[in-house]
């Protein structure tokens, strides 16, 4: 599965090497389903492993998936690399926060980067404008 999932990885971004890995007899859905099986499973795991040490909420982790939202943005929707030197950016904004200012602003200050990056590029930092 896992030249088969390299070779799906690849065909996302070029359409030629989808056919080549069809016609090399990778199976597209089947790679693409046992991804998301392999996920689901992992995120079981993680649950179950997570539950006696913690109370379980609807919203827990939201605050993570806010600011992972946040990279996204800042890097630039559909671009990859953007969004992980995004998220080393917010990152490394939210541990200076804490350590020179407050944890209680830190937050907040992540945000304000965020809005002051899409006021001056607001495709994100590597993002580019997408006609529609």
């Amino acid at each position: 599965v896992g030249r088969d999932a390299e070779a799906i990885a690849t065909s996302a971004r070029d359409l030629r090497v989808r056919g080549a890995a069809a016609v090399v007899g990778i199976s597209i859905p089947r790679v693409g389903l046992a991804a998301v099986v392999t996920a689901s499973v992992l995120t079981g795991v993680a649950s179950a492993t997570i539950a006696p040490l913690q109370n379980i909420l609807p919203t827990m982790g939201l605050l993570v998936i806010i600011k992972v939202f946040a990279a996204v943005i800042v890097g630039g929707f559909g671009n990859v690399t953007g969004a992980i030197y995004a998220g080393f950016l917010l990152g490394l904004v939210n541990a200076m926060a804490v350590g020179y200012v407050s944890s209680a602003y830190a937050d907040a200050i992540v945000f304000a980067v965020m809005i002051s990056v899409l006021l001056i590029k607001p495709h994100g930092l590597v993002g580019r404008a997408v006609r529609v």
